[in-house]
C-alpha cells in the first residue's frame, strides 16, 4: 500500500563534513551491460514494455526482494555518471540521514526499513545519499541533472540478484522543501494505492549561498525489468 506518510522529516542530506581528506566513496568502474533492447521486462502490473516487445518474464527471471549492493546510473557524460556500491541504513521512516563519517559516508545508503528491491517488491524502495557543495558525493551528481534525468535507467544490483541488475526508469523529479517532503503522494504514493516497484533517490538540492540546504532532490523511478 502507498501512503508511507510515517516519513516525519527528511533531513540533513545537504550537509558537508569539513575535515575529511580520503575520498566520501568509492567510484566503481562502469559495468559491462548487454544491448539496452536485452532487457527482460517483468511480469505483472509493476512492469513498463520491454524494449524490444518480447513475452512477459518467467519464474526465472523472479528475483526476490534483498538488500541492494551496487547502484550503476549511466550517462554519456563521465563526470555525471554513478557507479558504486550500496550500503545498508535503518532509521528512514523516521529521519533519513546516512553517516556523516566513517569510510563511503559520501555514497549510497539502502533504506532497510523501506521494501528492498526485487521484481516481486511489495511497495517502494528508498535509496539515499548526501549531497555537498564543498566535497565530492555520490549524489552530487544526481541533483545536479535536474529533469534531465527524467527517462534515464537506474541499475540496481542486489544481494538475490547475482550478476544481473533490476532496471528502473526515471518517470519524474522533484525539489520540495524538506517540511513539505513527508506530505507529498506523488512521491510516496496515493493512499490505498499500490507503489509495488516504485524506486526513490533521495538527496538534497544544493543552491549558492543556503547552507544548509533546505530542498530535498527526490526521483522517482518505475521497475522496468532485468538485465
Amino acid at each position: 500500500m502507498a501512503a508511507v506518510f510515517v516519513v516525519s522529516v527528511v533531513a540533513l542530506l545537504g550537509w558537508a563534513y569539513h575535515h575529511q581528506n580520503q575520498p566520501t566513496y568509492d567510484a566503481l568502474p562502469q559495468p559491462r551491460l548487454r544491448a539496452e533492447t536485452d532487457i527482460v521486462p517483468v511480469s505483472g502490473p509493476r512492469a513498463g514494455a520491454s524494449q524490444n516487445g518480447s513475452a512477459p518474464a518467467s519464474a526465472a527471471d523472479v528475483v526476490r526482494p534483498s538488500p541492494a549492493t551496487q547502484i550503476y546510473i549511466p550517462n554519456a557524460d563521465a563526470d555525471l555518471r554513478i557507479s558504486t556500491d550500496v550500503k545498508p541504513l535503518d532509521g528512514c521512516r523516521r529521519v533519513i540521514d546516512p553517516p556523516h563519517s566513517g569510510p563511503g559516508f559520501g555514497g549510497v545508503f539502502g533504506c532497510t526499513d523501506f521494501a528492498q528491491p526485487g521484481t516481486t517488491s511489495p511497495s517502494l524502495t528508498v535509496v539515499a545519499g548526501h549531497s555537498s557543495k564543498d566535497l565530492e558525493t555520490a549524489f552530487n551528481r544526481l541533483y545536479v541533472q535536474n529533469d534531465r534525468l527524467v527517462g534515464q535507467l537506474v541499475y540496481l544490483r542486489t544481494e538475490a540478484s547475482g550478476d544481473r541488475w533490476l532496471v528502473y526508469r526515471i518517470t519524474a523529479v522533484h525539489v520540495p522543501s524538506k517540511k513539505d517532503l513527508p506530505y507529498l503522494p506523488q512521491v510516496w504514493g496515493e493512499p490505498g494505492a499500490s507503489t509495488a516497484g516504485r524506486l526513490l533517490l533521495v538527496t538534497c538540492r544544493q543552491q549558492p549561498h543556503v547552507t544548509p540546504a533546505v530542498l530535498n532532490y527526490i526521483a522517482v523511478g518505475r521497475l522496468v525489468g532485468l538485465r
